[in-house]
């Protein structure tokens, strides 16, 4: 534990290539997850039948072990984040699915039918209605997912998809060895920071986005 520091010190540079990794690993599945979940949403929020086809479907994807998933990804796009980038919004899609579908649900018809009274064609009532006010349920759907797709993303390391994964993994493959203590908090603290950041940056998205009233 005393060679810590000193490791931190002189791997500071590699740790924080190593963040931005990771934050990318994140993001990247998390914005792809969401936009795929709520233009499904949208399109099956009425149509009760297609919309528990498609969320049992993308429920059994998170049955599948992320190693596993990862290296299935691997004969089709090859070593590297882009199959971290795939498997980790194919995790990500079903809890926002589902909160998406929740928060269509919950909007109250009698706004949607005062919106259609003044005038305002489907796709106004959507982007000036329905997802400003169902977005409060997304957004918590949002934050609760990336908790989990951070965690989920240290399994990149084995298709070599960069982030904190290779610090964690190579400390357990060399525990006894000279700094194999110290790679594994690195891999986990880093992990940490980088889901706090993220809440962080999501509570600032919700004071900006959410109106008081619907808080």
């Amino acid at each position: 534990m005393s060679d810590l520091p000193s490791y931190v010190a002189s791997r500071w540079d590699d740790i924080l290539i190593s963040f931005g990794e990771h934050l990318e690993l994140v993001l990247i599945p998390i914005i792809a997850a969401t936009l795929l979940s709520i233009i499904v949403a949208l399109a099956v929020e009425r149509h009760a039948i297609v919309r528990e086809i498609v969320t049992t479907t993308s429920a059994l994807a998170l049955t599948i072990p992320s190693l596993a998933l990862f290296v299935l990804l691997i004969p089709l796009v090859g070593l590297g984040p882009t199959g971290a980038y795939i498997g980790l919004t194919i995790y990500a899609i079903y809890p926002i699915f589902v909160t998406a579908v929740t928060g269509l649900s919950t909007v109250d018809k009698g706004v949607l039918e005062s919106a259609r009274g003044m005038g305002m064609d489907p796709l106004r009532r959507i982007a000036v209605v329905k997802l400003p006010l169902a977005w409060p349920v997304v957004l918590a759907g949002i934050r609760t997912t990336t908790t989990v797709i951070c965690a989920i993303a240290v399994a990149a390391a084995y298709t070599q998809g960069g982030g904190f994964g290779e610090y964690l993994f190579s400390g357990v493959n060399r525990l006894g060895g000279a700094n194999a203590l110290a790679q594994i908090i690195v891999g986990i603290v880093g992990t940490v920071l980088v889901a706090l950041l993220l809440e962080a940056v999501y509570a600032v998205v919700e004071r900006l986005t959410v109106s008081k009233g619907i808080r």
